[in-house]
């Protein structure tokens, strides 16, 4: 079963073929620091017509427990990436998903077509955005939206698409990685009304204590990292050094682990 491709993707298309030699000439950013290495991860499908959003933009909330409805177009969710075994990297067995980043909670993968969710008192912001199975996110303009509820005691007020609030956080790296998993890990962030560009906004990426300037948005391979624990924090900043911070900065740091299988434990 294949996800995230129809039939007109498998057409050799004059636009497909003229992708397909840039991508041949293309030669990937590279940064390497520290015995730390980031490569530019470039050679994945790339989807123009994806789009999520709420199915109705209408939707009436309560403070406490909620259930929050969405929609898809040319993405399945639930179904695995079609080059999900090229890479060498974890995947995620349930298939491609939305992530779903709350202000007022944890970062959830829904694979269905809801997300549950408990609103507190005041603003509860929620970006959401698709990912291929394999954890690396669309980075199309519709392959995401931000929206906010506001819980008040006499009610809930919403905003379905947020454009005055910048959002940053980091997708992966995430948990455990373990065997062969460990050689080669997956950096990937996301932004929402905000950019970055030679000359203009930046972002710092931190790995423990060394860092990296970023100034295109993409996912990294991350390799030469050491078995133990490991943190990976981000930043963006304008061109001239001032921080532009995140509404969802509890998502800006991630703490990971590389563990060496012991095949003699009981």
């Amino acid at each position: 079963m294949l996800g995230c491709v129809g039939d007109e993707e498998l057409e050799f298309s004059d636009e497909k073929m003229n992708e397909a030699k840039k991508i041949g000439n293309y030669s990937a950013i590279v940064l390497e620091r520290g015995g730390i290495k980031l490569t530019e991860v470039f050679n994945i499908p790339r989807f123009k017509d994806i789009e999520v959003g709420l199915e109705i933009n209408n939707q009436r909330f309560s403070l406490g427990s909620s259930k929050i409805e969405f929609k898809t177009k040319n993405f399945n969710v639930g179904q695995q990436t079609i080059d999900q075994d090229v890479h060498k990297v974890r995947n995620e067995e349930r298939g491609q998903y939305l992530s779903v980043v709350r202000n007022n909670g944890p970062v959830a993968k829904q694979f269905g077509n809801n997300i549950e969710t408990n609103l507190k008192y005041g603003d509860n912001y929620f970006l959401c955005f698709l990912n291929r199975s394999y954890d690396i996110s669309l980075k199309v303009p519709k392959a995401s939206f931000l929206f906010k509820i506001n819980a008040t005691p006499s009610g809930c007020s919403s905003n379905t698409n947020v454009k005055d609030t910048i959002a940053y956080v980091i997708n992966q790296p995430s948990g455990v990685y373990t065997g062969i998993e460990t050689s080669k890990i997956l950096f990937d962030f996301y932004l929402k009304n905000v950019s970055i560009g030679k000359n203009g906004n930046y972002a710092i990426l931190r790995i423990n204590k060394t860092e990296f300037k970023l100034d295109k948005w993409a996912p990294y391979w991350v390799t030469g990292l050491p078995k133990g624990k490991h943190i990976f924090s981000i930043e963006i900043f304008n061109k001239d050094g001032k921080k532009i911070n995140s509404v969802f900065a509890n998502q800006c740091v991630s703490r990971i682990e590389l563990k060496t299988i012991d095949l003699f434990a009981e």
